[in-house]
C-alpha cells in the first residue's frame, strides 16, 4: 500500500481562503469557526487539527498577507522604484482584491 500524500499545506491554504470569505462577510467578531467548516464543506474538528483558535487562523491570514507585502516590497526594491511607490501599489492590490472578494460573495448572494 503506498503512502498516502501529504495534503496539508493544501487543507490550511483552502480554510484560510474560506475564512478570508467569511470575515469579509459576517466580520472577525462574528465570524465562527463553524461558518468557516460550512464555507470549506470540512467538519469543525478537522479545522481544529490544522488550527487550534479562531485567533491563530487569522493571525495565519495575517502572515500570508505580510508575507506578500514583502515579497512584493523586496520585488519594488529589484524594480528600483521608491518605496512610497510600492506602498502604494500594495495599497491598490489590496484594495482591489477585498473589492472583487466582496462583490463575489455579493454575486453569490444574489444566486441563492
Amino acid at each position: 500500500m503506498s503512502p498516502r500524500p501529504d495534503v496539508s499545506e493544501e487543507r490550511k491554504s483552502q480554510i484560510m481562503n474560506a475564512a478570508e470569505k467569511v470575515f469579509i462577510k459576517k466580520g472577525l467578531d462574528e465570524a465562527r469557526m463553524e461558518d468557516v467548516a460550512a464555507e470549506t464543506g470540512l467538519s469543525k474538528g478537522t479545522l481544529y487539527l490544522y488550527f487550534k483558535s479562531k485567533d491563530q487562523l487569522i493571525f495565519s491570514i495575517l502572515e500570508k498577507f505580510l508575507q506578500g507585502f514583502f515579497k512584493q516590497l523586496d520585488a519594488s526594491q529589484d524594480q528600483q522604484i521608491s518605496a512610497t511607490d510600492a506602498i502604494h501599489e500594495f495599497n491598490e492590490e489590496v484594495l482591489e482584491k477585498y473589492i472583487r472578494s466582496s462583490l463575489n460573495l455579493l454575486l453569490e448572494g444574489l444566486r441563492t
